[in-house]
């Protein structure tokens, strides 16, 4: 049931009776949670991501948990913790349901310990009984929380923004598919006939001799723009931002242009901040082998014709820069900023207009897809050569140029 998980909070307490209040709180602030009673017995194979709020029962007793040791307490509940939640770097807010402050201390630095990549906008205590009648302090409380960490508010209010737009979008075909449709048993037929035109749109002809799963992907990708679109025209999420946190962006942003024109740079972002920021856009491992996909990383043979046409074509370009500012790092041994992507790869800059991954001459090849927005870089999973066409022109975003640029 994939469609439905869009919940961003959690609520873990042994009693289901005593959590329902919470569950109801918050439904009428329009958040939707996820109930746990952490129970021993129950399923953990599949562990939850994206919880951004927690109310957390202190005393598991399920678990064996008592209140006169706190200790004990905390351990119990990270361990319930661990089961439940991926450990990543998302950012969350904790409510925990004790009286005892000593409590809030001692779960926070064994929460920390646990999950160190986490981001912990605060710890706020509540009494479990006097929660939901002080429900406009815990909104207080939780602004309060944001007010001091201005841009995990605006990435807040983003991804509710992306949200929101794909509802619009889903909602948009559906409802383009009952505005023409006259007979109600024929809607899924022509809801479907919708989503094959948006598949053949995508991939062309070429998707009938590919395979079944390639039709939903192409499906898939024909959303995309049409979730851009939306997305543009989002309103501005502002009714529970910080009240200065427009305000505290654009001075960030005045600062910034300042200091950039003091010291003649292009960016003061450190060069590991630069490679990681750009590798979102410029590199993907996602790419299926074999596909050509718009912005696919390709490997051209050295004495090839496709390639003297791209070199006579190509405009100056500072490889040494897109190299460090794709990746990071100007040669291999200082290729450390994200060693999930770099670690297999021997990147190092090359005298000639190229760069050198794994020993292999690499050119960076746009292609650019009708209709296509922006040029996407991706990185194939093996190195191979392709010779062929040269690529159609049009706009073309080279790596290091687009999202934060170097010095």
């Amino acid at each position: 049931m994939h469609g439905f998980r869009t919940a961003r909070a959690l609520v873990l307490d042994n009693t289901p009776a005593e959590a329902l209040p919470v569950i109801r709180a918050l439904g009428s602030l329009g958040i939707g949670a996820l109930y746990h009673d952490a129970s021993p017995d129950a399923e953990y194979s599949e562990k939850i991501g994206g919880i951004r709020l927690m109310f957390l029962d202190m005393v598991l007793e399920n678990r064996s948990a008592t209140p006169d040791d706190p200790a004990n307490c905390v351990s119990i509940l990270i361990g319930a913790l661990e089961q439940l939640l991926e450990k990543t770097s998302e950012p969350v807010l904790i409510v925990c349901w004790t009286k005892h402050s000593e409590l809030k201390e001692e779960f926070e630095k064994a929460f920390r310990a646990t999950f160190a990549d986490a981001t912990i906008l605060q710890v706020l205590l509540f009494e479990k009984d006097k929660l939901v009648e002080h429900l406009p302090e815990l909104v207080a409380a939780i602004k309060e929380a944001l007010s001091h960490y201005t841009a995990v508010s605006i990435l807040l209010g983003w991804e509710q923004m992306v949200h929101d737009a794909a509802s619009r979008t889903t909602s948009a075909i559906t409802h383009i598919v009952s505005e023409y449709n006259e007979d109600p048993a024929q809607w899924n037929a022509l809801a479907l006939q919708v989503c094959a035109a948006l598949c053949l749109a995508e991939r062309g002809t070429r998707l009938l001799k590919e395979s079944e799963i390639a039709s939903l992907q192409s499906f898939y990708r024909a959303l995309n723009p049409l979730l851009l679109d939306r997305l543009e025209y989002s309103p501005l999420i502002l009714d529970w931002l910080p009240e200065n946190v427009a305000q505290l962006l654009r001075t960030a942003v005045d600062s910034e242009k300042i200091e950039l024109d003091k010291k003649k740079r292009n960016s003061l972002l450190p060069v590991g901040v630069r490679g990681a920021l750009n590798s979102m856009v410029h590199l993907s491992y996602q790419v299926i082998e074999g596909e050509v996909s718009p912005g696919n990383l390709y490997f051209m043979n050295e004495p090839s014709e496709n390639r003297k046409s791209w070199n006579a074509g190509l405009p100056a370009v500072d490889w040494k820069a897109v190299i460090e500012n794709t990746f990071g790092a100007p040669n291999p041994t200082e290729a450390q900023v994200v060693p999930s992507r770099t670690s297999s790869f021997d990147v190092s800059a090359s005298p000639s207009s190229s760069t050198a991954v794994s020993g292999t001459a690499v050119r960076f090849i746009p292609i650019r897809r009708s209709g296509s927005r922006r040029v996407r870089w991706r990185m194939p999973p093996l190195p191979r050569s392709v010779d062929g066409p040269a690529a159609p022109s049009g706009r073309r975003r080279w790596p290091g140029t687009s999202l934060a640029t170097g010095s």
